[in-house]
């Protein structure tokens, strides 16, 4: 509990959390309840089995989350949407298939894109944002060491953390994809939106980038000094090299053990993916607990205990992951009857739906979610069914409405671009200008 404290005050939420969204019944909705995320920084529409991973980008020290936040819808904007619909759903009732695009008015949703797209810090032209942690974090990395080695690891680590960041950011973008960067606390990540048919061998390529782009640029600063980084006697010449070696290339290798949340983990996760389809990152993470668990042992049966830290605090996050994935795979369980009102989890009830081929079933559920507490996440959903029961302009009304009431383009557009009902629907003017809105 004292960890978990301590973790909770100091780091980004293990889980999204949602911002309230008043119902019908003036009650608020969806408050604080766990949200997806997905592991690998990467955002999508995922399917019910990997739903429940964490949206953990690479790190450069250790792991990263994201807390993504969301806009509060008013209860005025709830009630204006039951009545652009015309009629009234109250909370836990479900309302009747809305198919024809003169049934949904749903520009009614004020547009939430162009205050979603704030000015602020870029690097190389992603959106980047850097929270009080990530300085508070530098500063206590150089109060650890004595003067002035303190002060070249602090800045080393924080100079390649953002070039592991651009790393997977500049190789996502490079396969067509949204990228953006966040630094926090112990923790940084690139956050990318797959473009679609993103192909596994892609997601490998964009995890392994940001080591790749580390431990490079810490050769080539060392070797601009005139020092060898396999030489040991050159090395530890100097502060400045024994802290560029350190957290260039030596951090920037262990990012690559393979066990989850590490990019080395998102790259075996992709290659399980391939053999278990979307079963990968479920798979990766179990399989992280008993590596880790048998590195642990070791270290203590032998005494070395160098990095023990770093791996109990890997179990740690491992473990909680796996404790949030049943929470979440509860809260759906209770929801497959009527919506909740928290888009997340009612987008997952109702994906179920359509993965088992009941379109108009999902539809009904994603309108009933949306009468509740209008989401993008929902929208997506129902825009998916009604590609599904065939009605175009009806789905670009529905894809309309997802950009309008987004308030993480970003997620978005992913999860737009992995909806493979709406592949026909890609090169038709109206879809096109919608997805132009998501740009960020």
């Amino acid at each position: 509990m004292a960890l978990d404290l301590l973790i909770d005050a100091l780091w980004p939420s293990a889980v999204h959390v949602r911002a309230a969204c008043i119902g019908g019944d003036g009650e608020p909705v969806g408050h604080r309840q766990l949200e997806d995320t997905h592991h690998l920084g990467e955002v999508g529409a995922l399917a019910t089995e990997e739903i429940l991973q964490f949206h953990r980008g690479p790190a450069v020290l250790v792991v990263e989350c994201e807390d993504v936040g969301h806009a509060k819808k008013s209860r005025s904007t709830a009630e204006a949407t039951f009545l652009a619909f015309g009629r009234f759903v109250p909370p836990g009732s479900v309302a009747g298939p809305l198919v024809a695009p003169a049934s949904i008015h749903l520009t009614a949703v004020p547009d939430s894109t162009t205050d979603t797209k704030r000015r602020g810090l870029r690097l190389l032209g992603f959106p980047t944002t850097v929270r009080p942690g990530f300085p508070l974090f530098l500063v206590l990395i150089g109060l650890l060491y004595p003067w002035p080695l303190g002060a070249w690891v602090a800045g080393s680590i924080g100079v390649f953390t953002v070039v592991h960041e651009l790393g997977h950011a500049l190789v996502a973008r490079w396969f067509g994809c949204e990228a953006r960067i966040s630094l926090d606390f112990m923790v940084a990540y690139a956050t990318f939106s797959p473009a679609p048919g993103f192909s596994r061998a892609k997601r490998a390529l964009v995890a392994v980038a940001g080591a790749t782009f580390q431990v490079t640029a810490a050769v080539v600063v060392l070797l601009a000094m005139g020092v060898n980084p396999l030489s040991r006697a050159d090395i530890t010449s100097g502060d400045a090299s024994a802290a560029i070696w350190w957290t260039g290339i030596v951090l920037g290798l262990v990012n690559l053990i393979p066990i989850t949340p590490l990019d080395g983990g998102a790259i075996v996760s992709s290659a399980l993916d391939a053999l278990f389809p979307r079963r990968g990152a479920k798979l990766m993470l179990r399989a992280s607990i008993v590596i880790t668990s048998i590195v642990l042992s070791v270290m203590i049966a032998t005494g070395h205990s160098d990095f023990l830290p770093f791996f109990a605090f890997m179990l740690y996050l491992q473990w909680r992951t796996l404790r949030n994935e049943r929470i979440i795979q509860s809260a759906i369980a209770r929801a497959l009857e009527n919506p909740t009102g928290d888009p997340f989890i009612d987008s997952a009830a109702a994906s179920l739906r359509l993965q088992n081929g009941d379109a108009a079933a999902g539809l009904a559920y994603a309108t009933g979610s949306w009468l509740i507490c209008p989401s993008s996440d929902v929208a997506v959903v129902a825009a998916r069914a009604n590609a599904m029961l065939g009605s175009t302009e009806a789905a670009l009304e529905w894809v309309d409405a997802a950009a309008r009431s987004s308030v993480d383009l970003l997620v978005t557009h992913a999860e737009l671009n992995a909806a493979v009902e709406l592949d026909d629907l890609r090169d038709h003017p109206r879809y096109v200008a919608t997805i132009g809105k998501l740009s960020i």
